[in-house]
């Protein structure tokens, strides 16, 4: 990784000129904070490997910032790995604002696969009641919650909320 960029095995093996070198370096002043270029590149193949970076984040701080802990929060929600569902709320409850995609995110975690539609609908209300507005992308997920819980009531008032 240079600054930032992930680079294939094939081009972090070329031959360096002065002109890459220069650039490189442009590239090393360039990025991010301590922290940053890893949150945005992170490679995780296990839940061990998200605690792991999630760590790193937590002593500097970047935990609590939304660009540093999406990345991890995705994986975890979306992996389908046993106990992800649950660090990645745990992810997004160190956030200090979470926004509707950080909502979004986790509630899509929770309907896949039909894990826990109860804590997706519970995380809309949450999110209401933090005053963050719903977007497009947030009903979808919602509705699903319904759909998988039998809940009409639940998914009727969602879509009249959805058209104003």
């Amino acid at each position: 990784m240079v600054g930032g960029l992930v680079l294939s095995q094939a081009q972090s093996h070329q031959v360096a000129t002065p002109r890459t070198a220069a650039l490189e370096k442009r590239l090393r002043e360039q990025a991010p904070p301590c922290g940053a270029a890893a949150a945005a590149a992170v490679s995780v193949r296990s839940v061990d490997d998200v605690r792991k970076a999630h760590a790193r984040h937590i002593k500097p701080g970047l935990d609590r910032s939304p660009r540093h802990a999406r990345p991890l929060l995705a994986a975890c929600a979306l992996s389908g790995w046993p106990g992800g569902t649950e660090l990645a709320a745990s992810i997004f409850d160190s956030l200090d604002e979470p926004e509707a995609f950080d909502y979004n995110t986790l509630m899509r975690g929770h309907v896949s696969g039909g894990r826990d539609p109860a804590a997706a609908l519970r995380l809309y209300a949450d999110m209401l009641e933090a005053g963050v507005e719903p977007d497009n992308y947030t009903f979808p997920f919602v509705l699903k919650a319904c759909a998988q819980l039998a809940a009409l009531q639940e998914g009727r008032q969602v879509t009249a909320s959805a058209r104003t």
